[in-house]
């Protein structure tokens, strides 16, 4: 059970279910996100040596997010992940500058467009060095995101991480944004 108390008086509160069931796991969930009813399930389990993973919410007024993965770890550290996001309320066609996109990330807004494809692979190079490279193409409306970074271990429980995120709308660079990271492992 989760409950967060909101200035603006639109809380939100969750209770999760957890289950097992045919070497699966399952959870569902009902609540409330910022005065709407919502409703969901997810799973998790394999398919195959592959992980199979998904989660499905619907919030009161209509709103309905999908998504789903398969991930795969091969030999020698290489490690690929696919996957699938639909965003009932998301954009739909293509917009010509890039303020018409919803960048306010949250519960219902996961992603700005409606049909969104994630590609991943990430390579161990090192037990200390790891490196990723993530994208995101939402095709209607034609947002392409890619997402490289870099991991170093420092230590057994200091980790620091480099992100770059760049964005293209229909086919034109429109921004970059960079993290530096630094996790400590207690």
């Amino acid at each position: 059970m989760v409950y967060s108390r909101s200035f603006d008086r639109k809380d939100i509160f969750a209770l999760k279910y957890f289950i097992n069931q045919w070497n699966y796991d399952f959870q569902f969930i009902a609540g409330s996100y910022r005065g709407l009813g919502t409703w969901g399930l997810g799973w998790a389990g394999n398919i195959k040596d592959a992980g199979f993973k998904g989660e499905a919410q619907y919030f009161s007024d209509g709103q309905i997010n999908i998504s789903s993965g398969l991930d795969y770890m091969f030999p020698k550290g290489w490690y690929l992940n696919a996957g699938f996001l639909y965003n009932s309320e998301g954009l739909n066609e293509s917009v010509l500058v890039w303020p018409q996109v919803n960048l306010n990330f949250s519960a219902k807004n996961l992603m700005p467009a409606k049909y969104n494809f994630l590609f991943m692979f990430s390579k161990e190079i090192s037990p200390l060095l790891s490196v990723s490279m993530s994208t995101v193409y939402s095709p209607r409306l034609n947002l392409f995101i890619a997402i490289p970074s870099i991991r170093y271990s420092l230590s057994s429980q200091i980790d620091l991480d480099i992100i770059v995120q760049n964005f293209f709308l229909n086919n034109t660079h429109i921004g970059d944004m960079g993290m530096l990271r630094g996790r400590w492992s207690f």
